[in-house]
């Protein structure tokens, strides 16, 4: 008997840890990163926030390109 509640619960806690662990948390990651980006543009705001980093990430392409070139 206790090995067939031992499966049981088994067969109900993996699929759930298998759900969360390769659907859910690259979702909630996605959804965690660009809300705290965006809340933390909110703080900075649009001069210290959004200017500096949109600049920052044009100078990493420029970079890129260079790299890829020579």
């Amino acid at each position: 008997m206790e090995l067939i509640k031992r499966l049981m619960m088994f067969a109900v806690y993996v699929p759930f840890q298998m759900a969360f662990s390769y659907l859910m948390a690259p979702i909630l990651a996605t959804i965690l990163l660009f809300g705290g980006m965006g809340f933390l543009f909110v703080i900075l705001g649009y001069e210290d926030g959004v200017k500096v980093f949109l600049k920052s990430m044009k100078q990493r392409q420029v970079r890129q390109k260079e790299k890829l070139v020579s």
